[in-house]
């Protein structure tokens, strides 16, 4: 995430472009946060023998630090919950193939974006120029 997206986290100054902000929360985010906080990190934890269990934990905890870093709600919200269900949706279609897990994944992470930025833009004028 390359925009903050919380008051809490950016000054009132901050301007921020509506079409770089889709670009890259929508767009840009999902896929690369897929392959590095599901895909990585489950196979490291595979490879590691853990139980599906510490699997999960080992998906959610990196990709939880990093929105934390933007802003506690972040964290809480797109860090732990989404996280949570990012890595359970990664988990089930894993057992297919990677293609489906990475696209599924991948897909539920810019829908859930997708609809936090518009929310945002709704809810909050200071995310828009």
């Amino acid at each position: 995430l390359l925009y903050p997206l919380d008051l809490e986290s950016r000054s009132e100054h901050i301007e921020l472009d509506p079409l770089m902000l889709i670009i890259n929360v929508v767009l840009l985010a999902p896929p690369l946060e897929t392959l590095l906080f599901q895909g990585l990190s489950c196979m490291i934890a595979y490879s590691l023998k853990l139980k599906p269990a510490a699997q999960m934990v080992v998906m959610i905890v990196p990709f939880a630090l990093v929105h934390f870093s933007i802003a506690l709600s972040t964290g809480l919200r797109a860090g732990c919950v989404l996280g949570f269900y990012l890595a359970y949706v990664y988990s089930v279609r894993r057992r297919r193939s990677f293609q489906s897990a990475f696209w599924t994944t991948t897909a539920f992470h810019a829908l859930s974006n997708a609809v936090f930025v518009s929310l945002s833009f709704i809810f909050d004028p200071l995310v828009v120029t």
